[in-house]
């Protein structure tokens, strides 16, 4: 715990804590408050999809979506396929910040986007 507090600068924060995401988010709170970073966070279930979306609003931040193939051809690894799919998750900024350009993303209201088709990040 002492580390975390003596933190001089956080720009992202990445969570991907399967399904304790806003659990995760709560015990952040101090240091999301205190940097205001930029946070990549998994979104990938129906049922608490929406109240996630609505914990992030809290914080005052804006959310985006991000959804992309889980295997890439041109994987450093040169690995063949071995999980189909797409990963589902959330660029989410300081209420203001704009998304970097060429991005092209969708702001996220409700997880009933995904299943309207969103652009998919190869």
């Amino acid at each position: 715990i002492s580390e975390i507090s003596s933190i001089a600068n956080l720009d992202l924060l990445k969570v991907d804590a399967e399904g304790a995401e806003e659990k995760v988010l709560d015990g952040a709170f101090n240091l999301i408050n205190k940097f205001k970073p930029a946070i990549f966070i998994e979104n990938n279930n129906e049922n608490s999809g929406d109240g996630l979306i609505r914990k992030i609003q809290s914080l005052n931040y804006t959310s985006f979506w991000y959804i992309s193939s889980r295997y890439r051809e041109n994987n450093f690894n040169r690995a063949r396929c071995l999980l189909d799919g797409f990963d589902i998750n959330m660029l989410c900024l300081p209420n203001g910040q704009l998304p970097p350009a060429g991005l092209n993303l969708i702001h996220a209201t409700h997880f009933s986007q995904v299943k309207e088709g969103l652009p998919i990040y190869a």
